[in-house]
């Protein structure tokens, strides 16, 4: 079956999904992480949800940079998984299958040559701001995602594509 096919059949499912409330983010703790393209970077990730929060820090306001611990590359995941069975739980809603593809998708071979593209085209920099790397391909709208045109796309920075979600 193609991303296409499984993206409708989920679509036909869907429902309305309320999460539970979201979170504050108000423990963090300043990380190492590397992105995709294996740029080393500096920023707090919230010790709940694994947001990261503002943008990257400079190594050189950093007293031992060395010692941070990595990125929890889980922390969303389980962040989300915490939430969804929270939502299930309370009754408030039922499990959405569409996301549940779109995850998948996001692992899948075919987007990873699709956002590489992306990557290509903007050289590696940030729609939003052009001063820091691509470490998100965001999707401006979900209409056809597994078979996205180029222009339903655009890369951003964790700072921009966090902007970009709060603005939907």
């Amino acid at each position: 079956m193609s991303w296409r096919e499984r993206f409708e059949e989920a679509n036909a499912e869907r429902e309305t999904f309320q999460w539970p409330e979201n979170c504050m983010c108000l423990e963090f703790q300043t990380r190492n992480r590397t992105l995709a393209n294996g740029v080393v970077v500096f920023a707090d990730q919230c010790k709940e949800c694994g947001s990261q929060l503002g943008g990257f820090i400079k190594k050189s306001t950093i007293g031992n940079p060395e010692m941070l611990p990595e990125w929890d590359e889980k922390a969303q995941d389980r962040w989300f998984e915490k939430r969804r069975r929270k939502a299930v739980a309370d009754n408030t809603t039922t499990v959405n299958p569409w996301w549940d593809v779109y995850r998948e998708y996001l692992k899948s071979p075919q987007w990873k040559l699709v956002r590489n593209k992306i990557i290509a085209r903007q050289d590696g920099l940030c729609e939003g701001c052009r001063d820091w790397r691509i470490s998100q391909v965001h999707h401006k709208t979900y209409d056809r995602v597994g078979y996205e045109l180029l222009i339903d796309l655009v890369g951003l920075c964790d700072a921009c594509h966090k902007t970009a979600h709060n603005r939907e």
